[in-house]
């Protein structure tokens, strides 16, 4: 989990265990793979798409300290959008990369302070309308994982 989250121990699914989707639902959503976004809440597996692009239209331009911030995409996870160069402070002439923000499930404000809980949105410099979402799984050790989005279900 995220740095300041609390810490805490990782445990593993059985093999072959998937989580029960949300399904039907009216509403798109992105998957934590059964990782709670906030450890005080174990439920908190999975965000409204909704929430995450009203979340991600308040992300500020550019990069700050601590967010948005440098993602190098160490290990690489799957990706949709291309690297670009990022703007200092987080970037250096010539650096490639994406920009990440925390994503708070619940919520339709972006994140400015406090803990900035697991989930993130990573996009490239320059473009936060395209975003992908990942989340720190503590099944690797804390680093990130890329989120399922559920479309909304359309029959």
């Amino acid at each position: 989990m995220a740095s300041g989250s609390g810490g805490g121990s990782s445990r593993s699914a059985p093999s072959g265990f998937a989580p029960p989707h949300r399904t039907p639902t009216d509403s798109s959503y992105y998957d934590f793979h059964g990782t709670p976004a906030n450890k005080s809440n174990p439920n908190s597996n999975w965000m409204y798409a909704r929430d995450a692009r009203s979340q991600q239209a308040g992300v500020p331009a550019g990069t700050a300290r601590p967010y948005p911030s440098y993602y190098g995409n160490k290990p690489p996870i799957a990706l949709s959008t291309p690297p670009g160069p990022v703007p200092f402070p987080n970037g250096n002439p010539g650096r490639n990369g994406w920009v990440h923000h925390p994503l708070i499930p619940g919520q339709t404000t972006t994140w400015t302070s406090g803990r900035p809980g697991a989930v993130r949105s990573v996009y490239s410099p320059g473009n936060t309308a395209n975003f992908d979402v990942m989340y720190h799984d503590p099944a690797k050790g804390g680093d990130f994982s890329l989120a399922t989005y559920h479309p909304r279900n359309t029959t």
